[in-house]
């Protein structure tokens, strides 16, 4: 029931993987180790959040799965000067950031509304009992992609189970700001970002429509504070009610 493959990978991993409901339940009414790990630490419920399956990720964590158990696909080779380290995101860390980052990011970044799939799933995560201010190996924490990517339902669920934007190593407000999401910049306001903190570069990403369909660089150019970023006039005015200066 939990011979491996060449990999470490169990039956149960590879049914979650490939999103066999049916086959993944019958595993487990046969004694299945939900917790099984394959030599990168990679579990079933990793699998069932990467492929936003919230019901998956639900019968898994009721057999027992860890919600904060870590995997670490992704060999980070690149160095700290290289956001492409950021974009492998999903290839680390808890099944939340691989339900963050998973089905290749959302498949786009760009969103009109909410993600159904990846809100039920980060929610059956968290109900769980997943951590939202777990970070990384590399040190990044839940908040990073949802705010990178506009999600915003994402990113009010994970403020409400209490992950907290002043503990993340990236400049939040920075990044929201640069992507002229106003929504966003008010909920970190709210949620006690400094509105006049500056940023160096490396600590704050391009706008999201660097992010997508190109190569991705840091930002350039000196360290600089919410407003100094600002793209819009409605962005500047934002930030100057609530207390912004040069």
């Amino acid at each position: 029931m939990n011979v491996r493959d060449w990999n470490g990978r169990t039956m149960l991993a590879n049914a979650a993987s490939g999103a066999q409901m049916e086959m993944l339940s019958y595993l487990l009414e046969k004694g299945a180790d939900v917790n099984a790990a394959d030599k990168n630490g990679m579990t079933a419920l990793h699998w069932a959040a990467h492929n936003h399956d919230a019901a998956m990720v639900s019968v898994l964590t009721t057999a027992g799965a860890k919600p904060n158990s870590r995997a670490t696909i992704y060999k980070r080779g690149h160095s700290e000067s290289s956001v492409s380290a950021y974009m492998h995101f999903p290839y680390e860390g808890a099944p939340l950031h691989w339900a963050l980052g998973g089905k290749s990011v959302y498949k786009t970044a760009h969103r009109a509304g909410p993600a159904p799939d990846v809100l039920a799933t980060v929610k059956a995560l968290l109900d769980a009992g997943a951590d939202p201010k777990l970070a990384t190996e590399g040190g990044r924490k839940p908040l990073e992609l949802p705010v990178t990517l506009r999600d915003r339902y994402v990113l009010r669920l994970l403020l409400e189970r209490g992950a907290d934007p002043t503990e993340v190593r990236v400049a939040l407000l920075h990044i929201a700001v640069a992507n002229d999401d106003c929504e966003t910049v008010k909920l970190l306001i709210e949620k006690g970002c400094d509105i006049n903190k500056t940023a160096s570069p490396a600590s704050s990403w391009e706008p999201i429509d660097e992010l997508v369909g190109k190569r991705v660089t840091f930002a350039s150019g000196k360290s600089a504070t919410p407003l100094q970023r600002a793209r819009s006039d409605r962005m500047r005015q934002l930030l100057r009610d609530a207390g912004a200066h040069e």
